[in-house]
């Protein structure tokens, strides 16, 4: 990796190939036959996992448009935080708040009864509560995209 945004573009391969590998064949599977046949714990797990990666692949682009934009707009300044270990930081950094901030997925997924035949993998609270979920944690983030 020559520069920092090669290593940038590896951490986005990586967790979109983590997407591909891990989440989408399960979800492929289980749409094609109409039930969840990988038991509670997958489902608990791929409910998790899904956006985990999800996450950590729009914030990683987050962080490369934050990068070429010091870059460009801040050419001095970028120079000096510029460096693989401030990229490796960034990275864990985004993998850490991926992983916290989708934390209580593991909890709100179970395995439910969908008609005589299966059982499908479905929140466990209402639409709203779940909504609230996956909105309430990014304010801060829309908030400082928004700032003026």
């Amino acid at each position: 990796m020559r520069s920092i945004t090669n290593i940038y573009l590896l951490n986005l391969a990586i967790s979109d190939l983590m997407l591909s590998v891990i989440c989408m064949p399960p979800t492929l599977v289980s749409s094609v036959i109409y039930c969840w046949m990988f038991g509670d714990l997958l489902c608990k797990l791929f409910a998790y996992l899904q956006p985990v990666v999800v996450t950590a692949s729009a914030y990683t682009l987050a962080v490369i448009a934050f990068e070429r934009y010091y870059a460009i707009c801040r050419p001095l300044h970028s120079r000096i935080w510029q460096t693989r270990s401030h990229a490796y930081a960034m990275i864990i950094l985004v993998w850490m708040i991926s992983i916290f901030a989708n934390f209580f997925m593991l909890f709100m997924f179970e395995l439910q009864t969908y008609n005589i035949n299966g059982l499908t993998c479905a929140p466990r609270f209402q639409p709203i509560i779940h909504f609230g979920y996956q909105v309430c944690p990014n304010l801060p983030s829309i908030r400082l995209s928004t700032r003026q």
